[in-house]
């Protein structure tokens, strides 16, 4: 367990991950943020899935395809890969 921002994650020493599910504070461009950070740290497996919970649709950043997006009320469910 760490104890810091997934926004500002440290490099990793372990194995990477291969499935993350992300629930960041709706509205603050946070999702975005933790996706790049934990991809250029080392977190995230070259096909590593990430379910990404928002109020809004999100898009992948560089690096990260778009496989699914659904709309569940006012919350939005985005799949992405880890290219």
């Amino acid at each position: 367990v760490l104890k810091t921002s997934a926004t500002r994650l440290p490099a990793n020493k372990g194995p990477a991950c291969t499935l993350v599910f992300m629930d960041p504070p709706y509205g603050k461009g946070l999702g975005e943020q933790a996706l790049l950070s934990a991809g250029d740290n080392g977190w995230l497996a070259a096909g590593a899935l990430i379910v990404w919970e928002e109020n809004s649709a999100q898009f992948p950043p560089d690096g990260f395809e778009l496989h699914d997006q659904r709309r569940y009320g006012d919350t939005w469910v985005t799949i992405v890969e880890r290219l």
